[in-house]
């Protein structure tokens, strides 16, 4: 069996990469293009994903080692992590942010993962549930905090708009992965579709369904508007040429549904958790 902190490195390294080579992703870095960035490309997103993941083992270890200790205390030694593995990404790729939501979002999983272990079976839910507990733990406080001192892509979007963003998304247990992005994801794996093929479809599902703050901070609500039309339409017919024209739209409009592609990427790594664990692995 492979000791925890080695599998879910190496399952963060996988689902970080896997995202980054989904193709194609409209707006996004992918094996045909940039998409509306201008500032990175492919191997910088998977120079990334291997700089960050040991970060995301470390998680999963203290997540284990706090598992008696109250969500407060857990969720600091998940924040100071976490703290460490923006450096270490900013460090790698010049200062430009290619995965801060993503690090956000699987320190918390994989911190969740970890303070489950031991107990029987592990499900979406229960990881999700858990996550969602140590995310109100936050030492930067609550959403409406984030309205007064705003700082981040989402912050800023729930200031002007009341949608929260990666935080919100987290406190109320991501459900954006739990009832969008794991259930088209497997549905398009069950129904044969290569991981490329599956990872476009939940992708449009993710843009088609959830409030993507990066796009409204490139194209406000019309844009978010226009990118949750387009994905639903794609969905319905050939989904990876319509994917190809959205490309297009996005590119020209400038729109990144990044927090789609946090989404999309936490989803596989959680797949790869459960499904591990079912088949026991894993060594705690």
């Amino acid at each position: 069996m492979t000791q925890l902190i080695d599998f879910v490195k190496n399952a963060a390294l996988y689902a970080l990469t896997f995202e980054a080579n989904v193709t194609p992703k409209p707006g996004l870095v992918d094996r045909n293009n940039t998409g509306a960035h201008q500032d990175m490309t492919l191997s910088m997103l998977l120079k990334s994903a291997e700089t960050i993941a040991p970060y995301i083992g470390a998680c999963a270890q203290s997540g284990l080692d706090t598992k008696k200790s109250p969500f407060e205390i857990a969720f600091h030694s998940l924040q100071s992590i976490g703290l460490e593995a923006e450096k270490a990404m900013f460090k790698a790729n010049g200062g430009v942010n290619t995965h801060k939501g993503a690090i956000y979002c699987f320190c918390l999983l994989a911190g969740a993962f970890g303070r489950l272990m031991g107990e029987g079976e592990i499900s979406a839910e229960a990881i999700l549930k858990t996550a969602s507990e140590l995310s109100k733990k936050a030492s930067f406080g609550s959403l409406e905090t984030a309205r007064l001192f705003p700082s981040t892509h989402g912050d800023f979007a729930y200031k002007n708009a009341c949608l929260s963003g990666a935080r919100g998304e987290a406190i109320s247990g991501y459900p954006g992965i739990l009832h969008v992005a794991l259930p088209a994801l497997e549905d398009a794996l069950h129904k044969g579709f290569s991981e490329n093929d599956a990872g476009v479809y939940a992708l449009l599902h993710l843009i088609s369904k959830t409030n993507d703050t990066c796009i409204y901070s490139r194209g406000g609500i019309h844009g978010l508007k226009l990118s949750k039309s387009l994905a639903g339409e794609a969905i319905k017919g050939d989904f990876l040429k319509n994917a190809e024209r959205m490309d297009i739209i996005f590119i020209n409009k400038r729109l990144s549904p990044g927090g789609c592609a946090d989404l999309l990427a936490a989803a596989m790594f959680i797949k790869i958790l459960i499904q591990s664990k079912r088949e026991g692995i894993i060594c705690e």
